[in-house]
């Protein structure tokens, strides 16, 4: 089965909370600010419940974007150790597994 969400997607969503807006996680991401807010809504669409909803001009996380944040920080961590990994053996050092 392959994941419907991107690392993408679960990068920009961990960028808007850690940054507290769209805005911010769109300069920090070098995106535009309808990009990170299309990667959210996709997001949202994608899920069984929303990870972020809007309330007024402020993004705020729902319960289960409060659990999901904690496994896209994961997610994305690990993801960051493999590549750590491939760039390792492409020097010519083995892997500890």
């Amino acid at each position: 089965m392959n994941p419907r969400v991107s690392l993408e997607q679960w990068l920009t969503f961990k960028t808007v909370v850690d940054s507290g807006s769209y805005a911010m996680a769109a300069e920090l991401l070098s995106k535009s600010q309808s990009s990170v807010s299309y990667a959210i809504s996709r997001l949202n669409e994608q899920l069984p419940q929303p990870v972020l909803i809007l309330q007024g001009r402020k993004a705020v996380m729902t319960d289960a974007g409060r659990v999901l944040y904690r496994h896209a920080e994961q997610l994305l961590n690990q993801a960051n150790q493999a590549e750590a990994v491939a760039n390792s053996l492409a020097l010519g050092f083995e892997s500890e597994v």
